[in-house]
């Protein structure tokens, strides 16, 4: 699943946490395994979009920052 050692990130700045969430739900499109985040199988993209129901994240949070 991982081809490198898995290295942890105090992420500090909110403006960081939106690049990251940004780039995880932007990965499986760059590596040109779905056309649309809310393809890929293990995203929770839809969440944030409000086309499914939360169940794992509390998408509120990463929305309030990017207001």
């Amino acid at each position: 699943m991982f081809q490198s050692r898995y290295n942890a990130e105090i992420i500090e700045k909110d403006k960081y946490v939106l690049e990251v969430s940004r780039y995880i739900h932007l990965n499986p499109i760059r590596a040109q395994m779905v056309r649309n985040p809310e393809e890929y199988k293990w995203s929770r993209y839809g969440m944030y979009i409000r086309d499914k129901k939360e169940d794992l994240i509390t998408s509120n949070k990463i929305l309030l920052i990017a207001r």
